[in-house]
């Protein structure tokens, strides 16, 4: 069964109100998620370390799961770094959120790559044509 974005801020809800901590699940899923936005970035642990104000140790036993209480403040801050909610970084565990982001990671990697050929094309307009 496939979570929708609703439900997954319905769970976020009754997380912040119970208990302030994420389901062993839950975890795991946001744990990978964020591994993968960290080596995406190319951040390394002490940089995203020093990004949140944390001690290497620290976040390397959150994002590697060693430490059982990983509370949504934690989350919250992480997500902050990469410029995300918390909702928006738990809707990427769903197959449709991450089939978006990747969508939307592609279009912007091909603006770029588009900016890049233009840029190339006006340097080659300029060049002394061979005749």
């Amino acid at each position: 069964m496939v979570t929708t974005y609703k439900q997954k801020a319905s769970k976020l809800d009754v997380c912040q109100r119970k208990s302030r901590y994420f389901s062993p699940m839950e975890k795991q899923d946001l744990l990978k998620i964020i591994k993968h936005l960290r080596t995406s970035e190319g951040l390394t642990h002490q940089q995203m370390a020093t990004k949140l104000g944390w001690g290497k140790q620290t976040y390397e036993r959150i994002e590697n799961g060693r430490t059982q209480n990983v509370g949504l403040d934690d989350i919250a801050q992480i997500a902050q770094v990469f410029g995300l909610t918390v909702v928006e970084l738990m809707n990427r565990a769903t197959p449709e959120g991450t089939a978006t982001a990747l969508l939307k990671e592609a279009v912007h990697l091909f603006r770029e790559a588009q900016t890049k050929v233009d840029a190339a094309e006006q340097i080659l307009k300029k060049l002394p044509k061979n005749k």
